[in-house]
């Protein structure tokens, strides 16, 4: 009976010892960096925008992303007036760029449907942001690698863009909560991530417009276009881009319009300046003709700047015909930016 009866003791001490161990883990878990980013998936998928907002301090998130990716694209140089001027400009520039992202964040996260897509904010910069980091394409898959500095911390969290079907790295920081919850403030890599999703739509793009592409190639071309860039001195100096392309009408279908595109490449393989272009006929039917475009470059745009500055023989110049429009009304189109997932 004693022999029972301290096995039973010991039974209960181990059964103690391991409910003890396990909250103690299962508390401890609580408090992590993961699991935080798992309260904050829970969050989006349940539309919940109150519980979203104790999971990312917009203000800093939002900002930070300003600062690093559209910022160096605006920063004035030079000292004195104007440079207060500009830089007034840019806090203005920030302040709608943030109260625009959260806004469309919050229309996002508190939308009662799948299918219902929230009206894109009026300002240009949220508006390509948005065109790169597409909320509704993206799913949350894991994360890993954490790394805790007092009350800071990293991780690495993999997202997948269900468009593109690749797998993409965030490198995430965030802060530890009075509850010793944790909140994300900033994306680390978040130029790298901006660069490599670009990157991936572009590939993407080019293989879903091949057939279209050859298709409007057949209808119509550009015969090697030729290139110059010419600065005029004076009180204000200005830079010119000048493009003259000739064009081959092919199609046996009279073309009313067409659209153009030039991209310039500089030594690097970066794309330095974009340009469309729009040309209304119709146009006789086999017809061969010459234009000429003038651009004036902006060298408070760090691409334009480069173009500005650029040996002509290291850049390379790559031209697109991306729509066109024929006297009967049919039209064929390229896709210019990626199609949301089904």
């Amino acid at each position: 009976m004693r022999n029972r009866w301290k096995y039973l003791i010991a039974l209960l001490l181990i059964l103690i010892i391991t409910a003890g161990v396990y909250f103690f883990f299962s508390a401890n878990n609580k408090k992590s960096p993961e699991y935080s980013v798992t309260l904050l998936q829970t969050a989006i998928t349940s539309h919940d925008w109150e519980a979203v907002q104790k999971r990312v301090d917009m203000n800093t998130f939002y900002g930070q992303i300003f600062d690093d990716v559209i910022a160096p694209t605006m920063r004035p140089t030079g000292d004195g007036f104007a440079t207060e001027f500009l830089a007034g400009i840019l806090q203005n520039v920030k302040t709608t760029f943030i109260f625009s992202m959260t806004e469309y964040t919050k229309a996002f996260i508190t939308k009662d449907s799948s299918d219902k897509t929230p009206t894109l904010p009026d300002q240009v910069f949220a508006r390509k942001f948005i065109g790169v980091i597409n909320l509704k394409t993206i799913t949350y898959k894991k994360c890993g690698n954490v790394k805790i500095h007092g009350d800071m911390s990293t991780l690495d969290v993999t997202i997948t863009d269900k468009t593109l079907d690749k797998d993409f790295l965030i490198q995430v920081s965030m802060k530890k909560l009075p509850d010793e919850t944790w909140q994300v403030v900033k994306i680390l890599n978040v130029t790298e991530l901006l660069s490599t999703i670009k990157k991936a739509q572009t590939e993407k793009l080019v293989a879903l417009n091949k057939p279209l592409s050859e298709e409007i190639n057949s209808q119509i071309s550009i015969n090697k276009g030729t290139f110059d860039i010419k600065t005029r001195n004076g009180s204000w100096q200005s830079t010119a881009f000048i493009y003259k392309p000739l064009v081959t009408f092919k199609s046996d279908e009279q073309i009313a319009e067409f659209i153009g595109q030039i991209q310039v490449i500089g030594k690097n393989n970066d794309a330095l300046f974009t340009q469309k272009y729009i040309i209304n006929g119709p146009f006789p039917i086999g017809a061969k003709q010459d234009y000429s475009f003038s651009w004036t470059l902006n060298p408070f745009i760090p691409g334009e700047k480069a173009l500005i500055e650029a040996n002509k023989n290291d850049l390379k110049l790559k031209e697109t015909i991306v729509g066109v429009k024929f006297v009967s009304g049919r039209s064929l189109q390229l896709l210019e930016q990626m199609p949301d997932a089904n």
